[in-house]
């Protein structure tokens, strides 16, 4: 009986990986750092990426910034920075919206 062999991974799909994380990671310090909505150019500049590569990994500023959203660290600096002393909002859907009204200019 022979073991099956395990298909080899491609080095590629590994690479776009990790600029696809080194990417989120620096829009996320942008945000953590009060910058809501960074540009796309500044972002592949702090993730050493090229700006083509960042639109081919997320196609648009909003899904980059929606994916960044994701991380509660990110989520709490943005909200401890626009409300300071104010109410957090007290659900999590208000939350959420409130959080992507403010990163995407909706606000």
């Amino acid at each position: 009986m022979t073991e099956a062999a395990t298909p080899k991974r491609d080095g590629r799909h590994d690479r776009k990986a990790r600029s696809a994380a080194r990417i989120v990671q620096a829009c996320r310090d942008f945000m953590q750092t009060g910058c809501f909505q960074p540009s796309m150019p500044a972002v592949a500049r702090a993730a050493g990426c090229s700006h083509r590569n960042l639109f081919e990994l997320f196609q648009t500023r909003e899904k980059l910034l929606l994916e960044a959203l994701r991380d509660e660290e990110t989520r709490s600096a943005i909200l401890a920075a626009v409300l300071k002393d104010s109410l957090p909002p007290q659900t999590e859907g208000d939350r959420t919206r409130l959080l992507q009204a403010i990163v995407l200019g909706r606000v």
